[in-house]
């Protein structure tokens, strides 16, 4: 009997010590707001995440509303850009840092075509 109640302790304790290990973020992402310069937000802009420390590439297009929003990105550093749209130019900003359950803010002021603006 002493052994059988060892036993579904220990079963217990495995199990809720694995829900822990399953509910760790192993993830961040990047989010952000895709404006022009007088501050009204672009809807359709491609913006796309490449990582510098991590082999790692994802594409998102900013809503109605200039949002876009990258999920599940791995820790690390990375380049994002926005690809030109009718009437702006590419942007890019660099050394983006990714850490671990955040989304980390990079928002967009695009500049008119013909320009690339780099932060």
């Amino acid at each position: 009997m002493r052994v059988f109640k060892l036993l579904v302790f220990t079963l217990a304790l495995v199990i809720s010590l694995a829900g822990i290990s399953f509910g760790q973020e192993q993830t961040g992402g990047i989010e952000g707001v895709v404006k022009d310069q007088q501050g009204n937000v672009v809807a359709g802009a491609t913006v796309t995440v490449t990582g510098i420390s991590v082999g790692f590439t994802r594409t998102a297009t900013s809503d109605g509303n200039g949002v876009y929003t990258i999920r599940e990105v791995p820790p690390g550093t990375y380049k994002v850009t926005t690809s030109p749209i009718a009437g702006f130019g590419e942007a890019i900003t660099t050394d983006v840092q990714v850490i671990l359950g955040k989304a980390t803010p990079v928002n967009f002021a695009l500049q008119a075509a013909g320009a690339t603006a780099t932060v």
